[in-house]
């Protein structure tokens, strides 16, 4: 049925919809909606972090920051995403000018150690002043729409504590 301008909608008629005992009544879950903050600066600590191959290609860090600084966003938890590189012959090395070798040279500094290689674990032992953006697009680069946006810490901007006393 074609609309034409004046053209009054008509309800279709009952032979053109689907019949009902051609659609099952199966529950469909999903993941908990990722949460949305205001785009900032933020005091936060490292709850988890995990490498992860994406798109059977490519190896990611996924973290995990919760909001530690007081007030509205206080526990709140936040993904943030650091590429590593692709998956050649099982080797994984992150390349010098990633956003992830940067956050390692950081603590690094911090630390005192060598600045070609540490431990995810490391990232625990901080507290970090991050970066807070909104994600807009997908990974299509398509715009998502404003109920599905959400929050990922974009960057570690500098450290700001110590979870653990150097002795």
């Amino acid at each position: 049925m074609t609309a034409h301008r004046g053209a009054r909608w008509e309800q279709p008629s009952e032979s053109l919809a689907c019949p009902r005992e051609n659609i099952v009544d199966d529950e469909i879950t999903f993941d908990a909606l990722l949460p949305r903050i205001p785009d900032g600066f933020y005091d936060a600590v490292v709850f988890s972090a995990k490498k992860v191959l994406v798109f059977q290609t490519r190896w990611v860090v996924m973290f995990t920051f919760r909001i530690v600084e007081q007030g509205p966003y206080f526990d709140v938890e936040l993904p943030g995403y650091a590429n590593i590189g692709s998956d050649r012959k099982n080797s994984v090395k992150a390349r010098s000018c990633s956003k992830l070798a940067s956050w390692c040279r950081l603590i690094a500094k911090k630390k005192g150690v060598r600045t070609d290689r540490l431990s995810l674990k490391t990232f625990q032992d901080f507290y970090f002043k991050v970066e807070v953006s909104t994600v807009r697009r997908n990974s299509r680069q398509r715009d998502l729409n404003e109920r599905d946006q959400y929050s990922v810490v974009s960057d570690i901007k500098e450290i700001i504590g110590s979870l653990k006393s150097d002795r």
